[in-house]
């Protein structure tokens, strides 16, 4: 990656871990918020049909 020592590579690989986590965790909760609008939308539009 071009950097001088080891060291200073791994003290960037670290810091993407954890902002990869971050990210995930963001995206994670994004995606539980759609799904249980999702879900309330489909409870409220049930079709009306006659029953038979």
């Amino acid at each position: 990656m071009g950097h001088s020592s080891t060291r200073a590579a791994q003290v960037y690989l670290h810091a993407r871990r954890e902002r990869d986590r971050e990210i995930a965790s963001s995206l994670g909760k994004m995606a539980a918020r759609e799904l249980k609008k999702s879900k309330k939308g489909q409870k409220r539009s049930k079709p009306k049909g006659s029953g038979t």
